[in-house]
């Protein structure tokens, strides 16, 4: 601005805004109480889940073993049957003959 004599220069208005009140926030703030709360709730129903299906994996697996057993056994009971009725039929046959002999 180039000043002229006699003309006075008008003072230049300056936008102020108004002042907002500034709130202060932590950045690394606590978790609050009731989350802390519903964190340890969900662990321990996760737990207690992983828990009970851990219980009933042993529980059947005890059970598949327990039913291999048993068919193990079955399977050798029904061989030595087998082998029994053939003795039986042997001295069955060999009763009849000695019978007619007779």
């Amino acid at each position: 601005m180039i000043e002229q004599p006699g003309v006075q220069a008008e003072p230049v208005a300056t936008a102020t805004l108004p002042s907002v009140p500034v709130i202060p926030v932590r950045v690394d703030a606590p978790i609050p109480t009731r989350r802390w709360v519903w964190i340890a709730s969900l662990t321990v129903a996760v737990l207690f889940a992983a828990g009970g299906f851990a219980i009933l994996y042993n529980d059947d697996a005890g059970y598949q073993n327990l039913d291999r057993s048993l068919t193990n056994q079955n399977a050798s009971l029904t061989g030595r049957n087998l082998i029994l009725q053939g003795q039986l039929t042997t001295t069955q046959a060999g009763l009849a003959d000695a019978n007619t002999q007779l």
